[in-house]
């Protein structure tokens, strides 16, 4: 449905701000009596997220928003609970989890709002790869600290479930230290829009009611990217609106993962576990050294047959159980797996397990060993988020020589081969 209001770009969508979704927020406006919002950070379906001044604590944070249908069906919040019970000083891995340091709810026009407390965090792995490309040390670092975090997740029993570029942040050195008015100087003035219709007809006192003043630019983050990639860089997992604890029974779930991310017991309804996560961490790895290509398919398909076609082409045929549900898949294959469509056998051909030319032949190998056995189509098969940490701390493959990365390799395939699961 089109909407009658004019979008102003990187705003926030004003017809999200409607019953059941977007609570109306304006730069000024003050939460418990200590939050108070300076900037817009991001938004999506599921919550905006703002830039907001902690008064009482004296320093910046995120307020993460969530949308009213959401706020209370999400088991965001119970995980959050859940990790915050490790502090990082005690187990190490806890520091690659983003903190959360408050939570409240707050009744708006549009409904009932679940709002966190998280710490200020910096760009996206996404931002970062479209912007610069990496030295593959800190390709390697960051990759080694995402695979820790994913590891703990899964000791602590949570599954992320949409595990992805997006929603792995950038720490920013020094934040804790700043000062409002270092927040103030860093971040600018917001960029705001009075909210009018495309008809430019005077706005309905029924409709005023649901919307903010202003929709607000977001801030640029480009700025601080640069800040942080000066620095020694760490990384923090985001948003656990889809994650789910893993006593809570192996069964479908609709998780809201990129379909280039999502495994294939996931794009076929089947019931999920740990390994998603496993499977999605291969995506991402390869996506941090390969220069944003994805493993399968393209980050651009929207169509789940011609995803789960692009992993049937390079991992070949499913197991009976999957294939016989995938309805459509004499569209793309017979059954001796002769692929019917040309772009499957070329275009996806090019794309997988790629590694940058400039890498040695030796770690190239090792790359794409290690990613096999994270999508292997069986999820108990698959190699644990452990397993992928042991091996990529022992590689230290931002400094490794050939000889190491081969013994490292045989380390892998005896841990994995002989050693008990």
């Amino acid at each position: 449905m089109t909407s009658p209001y004019i979008q102003h770009p990187y705003c926030e969508p004003v017809s999200l701000y409607v019953p059941g979704e977007y609570h109306p927020i304006d730069i000024g406006d003050i939460f418990k009596s200590r939050y108070v919002v300076k900037h817009r950070l991001g938004h999506g379906g599921y919550a905006t997220i703002w830039l907001v001044w902690d008064s009482i604590g004296a320093k910046p944070a995120a307020l993460k928003v969530v949308v009213a249908h959401e706020s209370f069906s999400t088991s965001e919040l119970a995980i959050c609970k859940h990790l915050a019970t490790h502090k990082a000083g005690d187990v190490p891995e806890a520091d690659f989890i983003a903190e959360m340091i408050d939570h409240f709810e707050v009744e708006g026009p549009n409904g009932r709002h679940l709002c966190l407390v998280m710490e200020l965090l910096g760009p996206s792995l996404e931002l970062m790869l479209n912007h610069t490309k990496p030295p593959f040390a800190i390709c390697a670092r960051m990759i080694t600290q995402i695979s820790r975090a994913v590891a703990y997740l899964h000791y602590r029993g949570v599954v992320h479930g949409d595990l992805h570029l997006g929603n792995i942040l950038l720490r920013i050195p020094g934040s804790d230290s700043w000062t409002e008015e270092d927040l103030d100087f860093d971040f600018g003035s917001p960029r705001t829009f009075e909210i009018e219709r495309e008809d430019n007809e005077p706005l309905t006192v029924d409709a005023s009611i649901h919307l903010p003043t202003f929709t607000v630019q977001a801030y640029n983050k480009k700025p601080l990217l640069t800040f942080c990639l000066t620095n020694p860089v760490d990384i923090k997992i985001i948003d656990f609106g889809q994650s789910f604890f893993s006593n809570s029974g192996t069964r479908s779930r609709a998780l809201g993962i990129p379909k280039y991310y999502a495994a294939p017991e996931v794009l076929l309804n089947e019931p999920v576990d740990s390994g998603i996560d496993v499977w999605a961490l291969a995506v991402l790895q390869h996506m941090v050294y390969c220069r944003l290509r994805t493993l399968f398919g393209s980050e651009h398909e929207l169509d789940t047959s011609d995803m789960l076609g692009a992993i049937v082409y390079h991992l070949g045929k499913f197991p009976d159980k999957w294939w016989l549900k995938w309805d459509r898949r004499s569209e793309y294959w017979d059954e001796t797996r002769q692929c019917h469509i040309k772009r499957l056998s070329v275009g996806y051909k090019r794309q997988f397990l790629k590694p940058d030319p400039s890498l040695p032949v030796a770690h190239k190998y090792a790359l794409e060993l290690l990613a096999r056995m994270m999508v292997r189509y069986e999820p108990e098969k698959r190699i644990s988020a452990v397993t992928v940490a042991d091996f990529l701390e022992s590689w230290n493959a931002g400094s490794a020589g050939t000889m190491w990365t081969i013994l490292s390799l045989l380390i892998l395939l005896f841990r994995v081969n002989f050693l008990p699961r």
